[in-house]
């Protein structure tokens, strides 16, 4: 009894050491997730939220939340599990030509590109946008100014390195955070929405856009399993990602829509950040660069997948300027369909948000990963 003692703390020790190095695993995938998807739909959330009313609004944002904590954590295991049988972690793409075959390959493939298409033309509307209503210069303007500038980094072949991209992505959650203390003794009772129409299909379209974590698992899978985590850090990493995301979203909507009023934030065609400077000067600083950086980099990032995904599909016998240049004709096209919005006047950076969750997000981020977890029940 006396030898066996010792023993039996040796392995008390390593069972709390196991779920002390489980409990950082799953900390560090939740932070790696959260970085890198912090959406730009983030800054069209609190007008659609003032437009179809604060409860609607945080119901829809719940709900979506908890869907795809459930459909990331379906992805995350998937990747985790092929990553196990063929020693290489697959992208969400490879692993839908795997396990659902051509059809659901191309699906996600399309449903991706498409995402990333619009995203870059809302972005592109929305950075313009907020740079006419905080400088007074006209829209078309400023989006020339922006479509010429992701142009040129892209024929650069500028690069975001995974590094780069997570210390952007950090660096966002940390403005986000600084705004909710600033706007925290600003905090009064919320407004009624203004009477502008807000549609329930436009907000659900908004939320589904500020959830894209299973195109990203991958990406968060080659930082945390080389390092010896179990594949079940990566799920609950992942799954705790997406719910804390959901939740500083919810806080950001809310804590934006009772400080600037819902009346002030319903019309807006740009992002949510000139309204919130206007009535909060004190964040300035953190709300110019969280509304920069994070549609810059989104923009960019965009650009540059759409990119590649016109040179995997050129022959190989083309190769030079010529072949950069039309492997970015998706690009050019995007940004001109920018253009052409900025100039008509017409559509805002929530609608576009809205559009491209419906149309593409949903596929992405709900259908894909409940098709192979459907696969894989079968199988």
């Amino acid at each position: 009894m006396i030898q066996e003692l010792p023993q039996a703390r040796r392995h008390a020790a390593g069972l709390a050491a196991l779920k002390a190095s489980h409990a950082c695993g799953v900390l560090r995938t939740a932070m790696l997730t959260l970085a890198l998807s912090l959406p730009q739909g983030l800054l069209a959330l609190p007008i659609a939220v003032a437009q179809v009313g604060v409860v609607p609004g945080m119901l829809t944002i719940l709900l979506f939340g908890a869907l795809n904590t459930i459909t990331v954590a379906w992805a995350a295991r998937e990747v985790a599990a092929s990553g196990a049988r063929h020693g290489v972690v697959p992208s969400l793409t490879q692993l839908a030509y795997e396990r659902l075959g051509p059809r659901g390959g191309l699906l996600t493939l399309g449903s991706g590109a498409a995402l990333f298409f619009l995203a870059l033309l809302a972005s592109v509307v929305g950075l313009a946008r907020s740079l006419a209503e905080l400088t007074g210069a006209p829209a078309p303007v400023w989006g020339l100014g922006c479509g010429l500038g992701i142009l040129t980094l892209v024929l650069r072949r500028a690069s975001l390195g995974s590094r780069l991209l997570i210390g952007l992505g950090l660096l966002n959650v940390g403005l986000l955070v600084a705004l909710l203390l600033l706007m925290l003794p600003h905090l009064g009772p919320m407004a009624a929405p203004a009477p502008a129409g807000g549609s329930p299909l436009a907000m659900a379209g908004v939320s589904l856009m500020l959830f894209f974590a299973p195109m990203l698992v991958a990406p968060v899978a080659s930082h945390v399993l080389p390092q010896g985590y179990a594949p079940r850090t990566l799920v609950w990493g992942s799954a705790a990602g997406v719910a804390g995301g959901a939740a500083l979203f919810g806080l950001w909507a809310a804590g934006v829509c009772s400080v600037v009023g819902a009346a002030n934030l319903a019309g807006a065609t740009g992002t949510a950040v000139p309204a919130l400077l206007a009535a909060l000067p004190q964040a300035r600083l953190p709300g110019l660069l969280l509304g920069l950086v994070l549609l810059g980099m989104t923009a960019l990032r965009c650009a540059l997948v759409l990119g590649s995904l016109g040179d995997e599909r050129l022959p190989r016998s083309m190769c030079g300027l010529r072949r950069r240049l039309c492997a970015q004709l998706p690009t050019c096209l995007s940004l001109a369909l920018a253009l052409g919005c900025l100039s008509a006047g017409a559509t805002s950076f929530t609608q576009l948000v809205a559009v491209a969750g419906i149309a593409t997000a949903s596929l992405t981020s709900l259908v894909v990963p409940a098709m192979l977890r459907r696969q894989s029940a079968v199988s």
